[in-house]
């Protein structure tokens, strides 16, 4: 197995992942609250390890089904314990409550550890933000950025969406659920 096509693909899932750290932390910053640097570091790296993925992959034109699935696992995995970072780094509690609360956003599963109407506004913002990108689908996220990348993302969409076919009309779905989800928001 190769996972440097994994890594190819995930470098630049990480980097748009990490430039959603920089919205809290522009609110952090204006509204003078101490998590400014919180999210600043946690962007800082995942940006060093999208440059380290995007330095030891090698791109591929299409993946294999178990390929898919390792994809898949992984990028959760990765996303969700970059997640806890600023958390961790703000330290509103322990490192494993704040991994949980992370993996609870990103899977959108509701849970909660923390009372979040001690924190500031910013570090309220992200964890809306959490559940925002959760609710989006990681993975439908990253089959958006393999479209626009020109990379066949089709097994990815059969394992997050269990259908059978690609559809063309996917980044036009993509487009209805952000204009919903931020029309909400």
């Amino acid at each position: 197995m190769n996972f440097r096509h994994i890594f190819h693909i995930m470098s630049p899932v990480l980097v748009f992942y990490g430039l959603t750290f920089l919205v809290p932390s522009f609110i952090s910053s204006v509204l003078e609250e101490p998590y400014t640097l919180s999210f600043l570091a946690a962007f800082a790296i995942t940006l060093v390890l999208s440059l380290m993925c995007w330095l030891i992959g090698e791109k591929q034109e299409y993946f294999r089904s178990y390929m898919t699935y390792l994809f898949v696992v992984i990028i959760w995995v990765v996303i969700g314990f970059l997640s806890s970072l600023p958390l961790i780094f703000a330290e509103l509690g322990s490192p494993i409550d704040c991994i949980f609360e992370a993996f609870s956003g990103i899977t959108t599963t509701g849970v909660e550890i923390f009372l979040i109407d001690s924190w500031g506004y910013s570090m309220q913002w992200y964890h809306h933000q959490l559940q925002l990108i959760g609710g989006l689908g990681v993975i439908l996220i990253a089959v958006g950025l393999m479209a626009i990348m020109g990379l066949e993302g089709q097994m990815i969409y059969q394992i997050e969406a269990k259908e059978n076919k690609w559809t063309p009309r996917l980044i036009q779905g993509i487009k209805y659920i952000f204009i919903i989800y931020f029309t909400l928001y």
